[in-house]
């Protein structure tokens, strides 16, 4: 369905669904610019690994 691209497109959305959980779902308490980074590292490594294997052409 996704065709040659589908990894790519799980690493994008994953990067931003990260972004967003990581500057507006954090407590601010917790909003460390490392913690960030770790929360939307982890979330685009999810949807990549998520999101089907690209298909050869």
């Amino acid at each position: 369905m996704l065709g040659n691209y589908s990894k790519l497109y799980g690493s994008l959305t994953g990067g931003i669904i990260g972004v967003l959980i990581s500057r507006l779902g954090i407590p601010a308490e917790l909003a460390t610019p490392e913690m960030q980074g770790a929360v939307t590292v982890i979330l685009s490594a999810l949807f990549t690994f998520a999101f089907p294997a690209n298909k050869k052409t």
